[in-house]
């Protein structure tokens, strides 16, 4: 996703992750300790419920809105993704996106990246599978709505004090 690392470090790659290790946004660094580079947040344990396992902050990102454009930057606490490795625990009520980087039409790609999945899990769910592009059109759809409709009045409006001033300067 780019998002820049604002203090710490990445996770490292799939198979030389470490359990208990978690990256935050600047956000939850700035809620929990008061500190907005993330350098303080360093190093800093915490705890996941419900599973009570802790983890050690590793990293520092910056924010990101994940619900609404309009909505500020929530907390967020990302976890490694342990795939297969025995004894991993996951916290309930986890969710996970996958997000894949493509140069070309995101829709074309929906049938091999849905069939990578399959490959790694078959009883993993998947759903809302969609484009970015469809994303974030979703996403601004109210605030589009309402400019076109603000846009049509203001045309309205203009057509009709034209006509009215036309009017006045005939008759003047």
């Amino acid at each position: 996703m780019r998002l820049p690392i604002v203090a710490g470090k990445n996770f490292e790659p799939m198979g030389s992750q470490r359990d208990g290790e978690a990256i935050i946004s600047r956000s939850t660094a700035r809620v929990f300790w008061k500190d907005s580079t993330g350098v303080t947040a360093l190093g800093k344990r915490f705890r996941a419920l419900p599973t009570d396992q802790p983890y050690t902050v590793i990293g520092v990102v910056g924010d990101t809105r994940d619900t609404a454009l309009a909505v500020p930057a929530s907390q967020a606490v990302y976890l490694p993704q342990t795939v297969g490795r025995p004894g991993a625990r996951s916290p309930a009520g986890r969710v996970m996106a996958l997000v894949v980087r493509t140069a070309g039409d995101g829709a074309s790609i929906d049938p091999a990246v849905r069939e990578a999945v399959r490959e790694l899990d078959r009883t993993l769910p998947l759903f809302d599978v969609r484009p970015m592009t469809a994303v974030v059109s979703a996403a601004t759809a109210q605030l589009t709505f309402i400019m076109l409709i603000l846009g049509g009045a203001a045309a309205v409006a203009l057509i009709l004090g034209s006509v009215g001033l036309y009017g006045a300067w005939r008759t003047w």
